[in-house]
């Protein structure tokens, strides 16, 4: 297909934005409820970046969503609750089973993609408590 009109098909940033911070109130608001609360807080505004791949020669954009974060750690005893919260929640959102894992002792780090529409997110304690999104190539808002 043309990477245009491959574009075209896709929903638009916006709508991938609005869709993602919905997932993202979810996690929050299901970690604080089974583990928190959390002083949640946006610590980085995010960017938009141009597209890789298939989709390099044309508008569309790749979102990095605003980074939420608390400072302090998940405590070890409850990262596999918290783990399985994001993991439920982003599966319903497109994503795939965690494909990334660090599972050490006071460091913990899930990561998943969407296969279908190229999104990733993060999600981490060690120092801090970090959940981040980016959006795959779609076409701006």
């Amino acid at each position: 297909m043309d990477p245009q009109a491959q574009l075209a098909a896709r929903p638009s940033s916006q709508q991938m934005i609005t869709r993602y911070e919905e997932m993202q109130k979810q996690i929050r608001d299901q970690l604080d409820a089974a583990i928190g609360p959390f002083p949640w807080k946006i610590t980085d505004k995010g960017i938009q970046a141009g597209c890789g791949g298939d989709l390099t020669n044309t508008d569309g954009v790749v979102v990095y969503m605003p980074m939420w974060e608390f400072s302090g750690n998940i405590p070890d005893a409850d990262w596999p609750r918290a783990k399985q919260i994001v993991t439920t929640i982003t599966t319903r959102y497109g994503f795939t089973a965690p494909t990334l894992q660090i599972d050490q002792p006071g460091h913990h780090t899930t990561t998943a993609v969407d296969p279908t529409l190229g999104a990733n997110y993060d999600f981490g304690t060690e120092t801090n408590t970090v959940l981040q999104v980016t959006t795959g190539c779609h076409r701006p808002s």
